[in-house]
């Protein structure tokens, strides 16, 4: 049988005698960093109060969400809104009627297409009610009159 061979070093090897340390490294070690501190316990406080905080800031962003949503979606106005109040003023006021109190608007019924309307007016001439309706035509709103229950004053 023959002999297996060596293997061929790879590296030259390292000397078998170190060079001897200066006198300072035996006797004085480097110091070392100081190892980093546990962090302590939190108390029930601290950790409330990051909860807290946590919720608050899910309630502000679903919030936040919700604005959002009505900004990009036609919302109804609501019965004693400006807006409604403005068209109601102009629809009298192009059937030549002066309308001097527009006041007491609420809602009868509130569905997501329709609400049902009704307020107290006043002419220089007559009181009375109105019931009226508000619906939404794609992006705009229409206000139609449903019944005026007039009396003279």
């Amino acid at each position: 049988m023959s002999e297996p061979t060596k293997p061929a070093p790879l590296a030259p090897s390292a000397p078998t005698n170190p060079a001897p340390l200066a006198p300072s490294a035996r006797t004085n070690p480097a110091p070392l960093a100081p190892a980093a501190a546990a962090e302590p316990p939190k108390t029930f406080w601290q950790k409330a109060q990051r909860w807290f905080m946590i919720v608050c800031a899910v309630i502000i962003g679903i919030g936040g969400l919700i604005q959002l949503y009505k900004a990009f979606t036609p919302q109804l106005p609501g019965c004693a809104a400006d807006s409604t109040a403005t068209v109601l003023r102009d629809f009298f006021k192009k059937k030549d009627v002066e309308l001097t109190v527009l006041n007491n608007m609420k809602t009868v019924t509130d569905t997501s297409s329709e609400q049902t309307c009704q307020a107290h007016i006043e002419t220089p001439a007559e009181t009375g009610t109105i019931s009226y309706s508000i619906t939404l035509q794609g992006s705009n709103f229409q206000v139609r009159i449903d019944k005026v229950d007039a009396a003279p004053r």
